[in-house]
C-alpha cells in the first residue's frame, strides 16, 4: 500500500483539470505513510479531503472529511458534483486504475466520514461497503436525507453532534447492522429513537448530554470595550462571547475597531467567564497573543479559537483602501513581534520582523533572527538556511531553504489559490531598491533578494499581471556591500513606460538559498543547510538621492571600478566590486 500512495503522489500532479470542473484540486502532501488530498466548490462553499490515518499491522486506512470553506455561509452538494471529473470519486478511481492497473473506488475504501455543516444527498453514501464509523456534526437544524447511508453492513458507530433540530429522512440506514448511534442533544435522541421504533433497524442509542461551555476573548480595551475598570480585559463582558463555529473552533468579530500601526494589541480567551481557565500562547495560562497591523485605520477583526491546539488567531482586514506606501515598512528591521500559529501547523508561536514581513520560523524556528546592523544601534535580519519540513504547509517533501517576505497573508499563500500579498502602493515608488548585506554561502548556493510589482493586492493565479525583479548574490561577503535592483527594466524588458495597467503592490521575497520552494526562486537550491545571509537597510532610492555617490552614471566621469582581487574591469563586469573604497554589488 505504501508503494501505490507514493505513486499517488507522482500521478497527482500529472492529471490535468477538466475545463467543465467547478471542484478545483489543492496540491496533495504524501510522505511513506501518509496521503492527502483536497478538492473546493467555492460556488457550494464546501471542501472535501481525502487522506490516511495508521492501524497497527493493518497500514494506512481512507478517511474522509467534508466542511465548509467559509463557516458563515450555507454549504451544500448538488447533483451536478457527483458527475465532476474531480469529485472524489472518479479521481479516486482514475489516480489508481492508471497506477495499479485496476480501480480502487473510494465506496471501496473509505472508513471514516466526517461531515461537518455541509448538507448532503440522498443515496450520497450508499453502498460505501467499508464504511464503519460516521461523524456528523452541525451548529443548526440538519437534515440526513433519503438512503444517504444505506448498503453501509460495516457499520459501527454514528456520531451525530447536531445542535438545532435533527430530521432523519427514510431509509437512511439498513436495518440489519448492529451499530451504535452517539447522540448529543435530546432532540437528536429522540429522533434517532423514533427512527428505530418506526423501522425496526438495530442499532442502540448513547445520549452524551454536555453543558455547554462559554468563550470569551479579552484584551485591549481599544477592541473589546473599557470594562468596568476602564482598562478592559473584562472576562465576564458577553459582548466578547464567540459564536461556534463546530465542536472545535469558536469565533468573534469586532467590527470598525480603530486601530494605531506601531501598537501592539494583546489578548487571551476565557472559559465561562472566569480567569480560572484561560488560553494564551502556548496553551492554557500562557502569555497573552498579540497581533500588529501594518497601517492606522479601521479593522474587522476576526478572533478563532481552536479548543483542541488552544490556539486563537487575530485576523485585521482594513474596512478601507490602504494607504499607498513609498518605502519598505521596517526595512532596517528594527521591530520584531511574536506571533501565533494556526493549529493546522501545530499550534505555538514564532518570530518575526513586525508589519507586513513573514518568515520561514513558521515551518523551521530560527531561520530568520534579530542581529546587529551595519551601524552602531542599527538592525538586520540574518537569514539561515535550514531543511524545512514543506509538507506541514500542503507542499512536498523537505528543503534546504529559509524566506524573509513581505507580505501579510503568508499562510494564505501557502494553501489558497487566491491571496493578498505584498503591500499597497501607487506604482514603482523609486529607480532603485538598495540595500546592504554580508552572505555566508555553502559552497555553490545563491542568495537571492526578489521584488515583485502586482496589478492587485488580491493574486488571482494566473490573471493578475506582475513586473518581477530580483538580484542574485553569488559571490561570499564578509562585509557590509551595497547592493540594489534596477527597476527601469523588468528581467523580461518590460518598463513602466509600455506596461498597460496600474501598479497597486509590492511584494519583497529574500532567501539565502535560491530553492524551488521559495516561490519568486529559480532551481533546486543548496544540498545540505546552513548558508547566511545579513541584510539590512531595505528601501526605494533614486539616483539623485542617497545612492548618488555610489550609482551615479557610470558613462559619465565614472570612477575606477576593481574587482576583489584588485583588478581594473569595465562598466559592464557583473559582481562585487570596489567604487571609492566602499563595496558594491553590481
Amino acid at each position: 500500500m505504501k508503494a501505490k500512495l507514493i505513486s499517488l503522489w507522482v500521478a497527482l500532479f500529472t492529471i490535468a483539470l477538466s475545463a467543465q470542473a467547478q471542484i478545483t484540486l489543492q496540491d496533495p502532501v504524501i510522505t511513506n505513510s501518509y496521503m492527502k488530498f483536497t478538492g473546493e466548490n467555492w460556488t457550494n462553499n464546501y471542501r472535501f479531503t481525502l487522506d490516511t490515518y495508521e492501524i497497527a499491522d493493518r497500514g494506512p486506512q481512507f478517511q474522509l472529511t467534508v466542511e465548509p470553506i467559509e463557516a458563515s455561509k450555507t454549504a451544500q452538494f448538488t447533483t451536478s458534483d457527483l458527475s465532476d471529473p474531480n469529485y472524489w470519486e472518479p479521481m479516486f478511481r482514475s489516480y489508481t486504475k492508471q497506477l495499479a492497473g485496476e480501480e480502487m473506488t473510494a465506496q471501496d475504501n473509505v472508513k471514516r466520514l466526517y461531515v461537518k455543516n455541509v448538507a448532503l444527498l440522498p443515496k450520497q453514501f450508499a453502498y460505501y461497503k467499508e464504511l464503519t464509523i460516521i461523524g456528523i456534526e452541525a451548529v443548526g437544524d440538519y437534515t440526513i436525507p433519503d438512503a444517504c447511508f444505506s448498503g453501509c453492513p460495516k457499520l459501527e458507530t454514528i456520531d451525530c453532534n447536531v445542535a438545532g433540530t435533527l430530521t432523519l429522512g427514510s431509509y437512511i440506514v439498513d436495518t440489519q447492522p448492529e451499530f451504535t448511534v452517539k447522540a448529543y442533544t435530546e432532540q437528536g435522541a429522540n429522533a434517532w429513537n423514533e427512527y428505530k421504533q418506526k423501522t425496526g433497524a438495530n442499532f442502540s442509542v448513547v445520549t452524551s448530554l454536555v453543558e455547554e461551555n462559554v468563550y470569551t476573548v479579552c484584551g485591549s480595551s481599544a477592541i473589546f470595550g473599557p470594562g468596568p475598570e476602564g482598562w478592559g480585559w473584562d472576562p465576564a463582558d458577553t459582548d466578547n462571547d464567540m459564536t461556534t463555529i463546530d465542536a472545535s473552533n469558536y469565533q468573534l468579530v469586532k467590527k470598525n475597531v480603530a486601530l494605531e500601526s506601531g501598537t501592539t494589541y494583546e489578548y487571551k480567551v476565557v472559559q465561562n467567564h472566569s480567569w480560572e481557565v484561560n488560553w494564551g500562547i502556548g496553551g492554557q495560562d500562557g502569555k497573552n497573543f498579540t497581533f500588529t497591523v501594518p497601517a492606522s485605520g479601521n479593522y474587522n477583526v476576526t478572533f478563532t479559537f481552536n479548543l483542541e491546539s488552544g490556539n486563537c488567531t487575530a485576523d485585521a482586514v482594513g474596512t478601507s483602501a490602504p494607504e499607498p506606501l513609498s518605502q519598505v515598512p521596517n526595512g532596517d528591521f528594527a521591530e520584531w513581534e511574536e506571533r501565533s500559529l494556526p493549529a493546522e501547523l501545530g499550534g505555538g508561536s514564532y518570530t518575526s520582523p513586525a508589519g507586513y514581513w513573514d518568515t520561514f520560523n513558521i515551518l523551521a524556528p530560527g531561520c530568520v533572527t534579530k542581529t546587529e546592523g551595519r551601524t552602531d544601534g542599527s538592525s538586520a535580519a540574518l537569514l539561515e538556511s535550514k531543511t524545512v519540513d514543506m509538507s506541514v504547509a500542503g507542499m512536498p517533501g523537505e528543503s534546504v531553504t529559509t524566506s524573509l517576505l513581505v507580505t501579510d497573508r503568508f499562510l494564505s499563500k501557502m494553501t489558497g489559490s487566491e491571496y493578498e500579498q505584498g503591500v499597497p502602493s501607487d506604482g514603482i515608488p523609486a529607480r532603485y531598491l538598495t540595500f546592504w548585506y554580508k552572505y555566508q554561502p555553502v559552497a555553490g548556493d545563491v542568495a537571492q533578494v526578489f521584488i515583485q510589482f502586482n496589478e492587485d493586492l488580491i493574486i488571482k493565479k494566473g490573471v493578475t499581471r506582475t513586473m518581477k525583479f530580483r538580484k542574485k548574490i553569488t559571490e561570499a561577503a564578509a562585509d557590509w556591500t551595497f547592493g540594489y535592483i534596477d527597476l527601469s527594466e523588468d528581467e523580461y524588458g518590460i518598463s513602466l513606460s509600455n506596461l498597460g495597467w496600474s501598479i497597486r503592490a509590492f511584494y519583497i521575497d529574500i532567501t539565502s538559498s535560491a530553492s524551488s520552494m521559495s516561490s519568486s526562486t529559480e532551481g533546486k537550491g543548496a544540498s545540505a543547510p546552513g548558508s547566511k545571509l545579513w541584510i539590512t537597510e531595505l528601501q526605494f532610492a533614486n539616483e539623485a538621492t542617497a545612492i548618488h555617490d555610489v550609482l551615479s552614471d557610470r558613462t559619465k566621469n565614472p570612477s575606477p571600478v576593481y574587482n576583489l582581487s584588485g583588478q581594473l574591469v569595465d562598466k559592464a563586469y557583473k559582481g562585487i566590486v570596489i567604487v571609492n573604497g566602499r563595496k558594491v554589488h553590481f
